[in-house]
């Protein structure tokens, strides 16, 4: 039996980038690392791979954050898994609009 080719898609969250609101921007921004990591979970288990998700969480840090990257020796498969990714601009809106960033709003 062949082993799965290893991907990693990495990412990156600046806790300052999440704006004003927040209990805690640093906790609020690794909610939503992993939030981002269950949706692209999803969003590539018809791959045939081995997946590994780096989201890095900046703390105390705000600009811009790099881009989303499929680390793969193979591009055309990279390409097919970036487009399959939910874009991070929506993964934002839905992770605002959840339960679990309603932890974190300073009310």
């Amino acid at each position: 039996m062949s082993e799965l080719p290893k991907i990693i898609v990495s990412a990156q969250i600046l806790d300052g980038n999440l704006g004003d609101g927040w209990t805690d921007n640093y906790e609020a921004a690794l909610a939503l690392a992993k939030f981002t990591q269950d949706i692209w979970a999803k969003d590539v288990s018809g791959f045939q791979a081995d997946f590994e998700f780096c989201v890095d969480v900046q703390e105390n840090t705000s600009g811009v954050a790099r881009e989303v990257t499929v680390h793969t020796d193979d591009w055309q498969q990279a390409q097919a898994i970036e487009s399959a990714l939910t874009n991070p601009s929506e993964i934002w809106i839905r992770f605002c609009e959840s339960d679990v960033a309603g932890q974190f709003f300073d009310n």
